[in-house]
């Protein structure tokens, strides 16, 4: 029986993976040619306005989750247990008091955007923005949550489908109506499209409540306890992730060392980012909700499943790795950085790779947390962070490559001392192997696409 339950698991994985990968590749395309299309469009200090208050809503909605989604596949099978507990647990206990949260956020964000930006005449109506930030907040949650209970398939296809319509609704006025390219048609549609995948996940949301049995509220007697210590270790920890991303390194090395350098380290960043949104929906939506439905099962199937995750890491991350490292220096040159030196084009592809590095720290991060160990991931990111800091705050930097070299030497010495502590706790490892027929063929799309890119630059 277990052997059974384990392999509808894995196929549930399976179906989630391919679903979020083909999603999320057409939703970050699609993204990117709309701000590509936008950047030609608008007036650069328009465009600056509207990509400043994106910045605004996004950051209040990161720093309002509390570890809410993170926390979300420890205690997934509490919650959907039955159908009281969803209702009693999962709805008032977990997210009612998120949504009061992020409510007052969006106002405290709506007084910092009037005092910032409204005198500026080309702002969006103010009330556009904390609709957003409560819209998206809920939107997001709910995305994590299907993703999580394997319902990538009807994730994948909503989402997609709004975001084809919410690019119809800004072009199509400005192409075929005359309209102007203002704020107030970017935000608005956006927050209608918010506005109505809100509502369809609301009803996928009742749908699924009422697929689960009719039993009694189970649930332990420490819950509410357990759920706060868990949000507040998931949140610590990856706040601090923040310092090792391009946000935070971007303008680092503009203070540090020029901007020359960072407006390279800001392009290589955009370029992180889209990894990222594709990693997430991919591994980490569905490998939390894997891992989260094995929580009861033997170490021995965890094992499998935790394996089974980085053999699909690598067949995400090392096409992109192969791609990046043999076309950098002509994707640098369609961007216009002619004149950018050997030396920090080595350095952004550097940056790069560090960034690519963190997703295998993701999967140990998210074995930590559903098996209830985040004091212990807490305390190791925590030796990783104060290492860190340290070399921020030091005189010893000389030179970007010295500091992404330091960088990379302290995110090995926390993989090796996270994946160390883990195999002591449950004898798992990490797989960097990868099918030989796979790697060869990603150096042949990876040599084509050179050669096409070399002749368009």
């Amino acid at each position: 029986m277990p052997n059974t339950e384990h392999k509808k698991i894995t196929k549930k994985f399976s179906s989630g993976f391919r679903w979020s990968i083909c999603g999320s590749i057409i939703y970050e395309l699609s993204k990117i040619l709309h701000q590509t299309f936008l950047l030609k469009t608008m007036e650069s200090s328009l465009y600056g306005l509207m990509g400043s208050i994106f910045s605004i809503i996004y950051l209040i909605i990161y720093l309002t989750d509390f570890g809410l989604c993170y926390s979300l596949p420890t205690f997934l099978n509490i919650f959907t247990k039955n159908k009281n507990n969803f209702k009693k647990i999962f709805i008032k206990i977990y997210l009612l008091p998120q949504i009061l949260i992020i409510t007052l956020s969006a106002f405290c964000a709506t007084y910092f955007y009037s005092k910032s930006f409204l005198q500026n005449t080309k702002s969006p109506f103010i009330y556009l923005i904390p609709l957003i930030i409560i819209f998206e907040s809920i939107r997001i949650f709910f995305r994590r949550f299907f993703h999580n209970v394997f319902m990538s398939r009807i994730t994948v296809i909503t989402e997609t489908i709004l975001m084809i319509l919410y690019l119809t609704t800004v072009w199509i006025p400005y192409l075929f109506l005359n309209f102007r390219m203002t704020t107030n048609l970017i935000f608005m549609p956006y927050l209608l499209n918010s506005i109505v995948c809100v509502i369809i996940f609301i009803f996928l949301l009742i749908r699924y409540h009422n697929n689960l049995p009719q039993e009694p509220l189970i649930y332990p007697a420490n819950l509410l306890k357990k759920i706060l210590k868990i949000r507040f270790f998931n949140y610590s920890i990856h706040v601090s992730k923040n310092f090792f991303t391009g946000n935070f390194l971007t303008p680092f090395f503009a203070a540090k060392f020029g901007l020359s350098i960072a407006g390279v380290f800001n392009l290589a960043n955009h370029i992180a980012e889209s990894i990222k949104a594709i990693m997430t929906t991919t591994i980490i939506f569905s490998g939390n909700a894997m891992i989260a439905n094995l929580k009861s099962a033997t170490m021995k199937i965890k094992r499998e499943a935790f394996k089974l995750l980085f053999q699909k890491l690598n067949i995400v991350i090392y096409p992109i790795a192969i791609f990046l490292l043999i076309n950098y220096k002509n994707l640098i040159a369609l961007k216009g950085y002619h004149s950018v030196s050997q030396a920090t084009l080595s350095l952004a592809v550097l940056f790069l790779f560090i960034s690519l590095s963190e997703y295998f720290f993701l999967i140990y991060e998210q074995f930590y947390i559903i098996q209830e160990h985040s004091g212990k991931l807490f305390l190791l990111k925590l030796f990783e962070f104060t290492l860190f800091y340290g070399i921020i705050l030091s005189n010893s930097l000389y030179s970007p490559f010295a500091t992404l070299l330091i960088i990379m030497l302290i995110k090995i010495v926390s993989f090796s001392l996270i994946s160390i502590t883990a195999y002591s706790i449950w004898k798992i490892k990490p797989n960097f192997s990868i099918n030989k027929t796979y790697l060869i063929s990603y150096f042949v799309i990876s040599i084509l696409f050179f050669y096409y890119l070399n002749k368009l630059c």
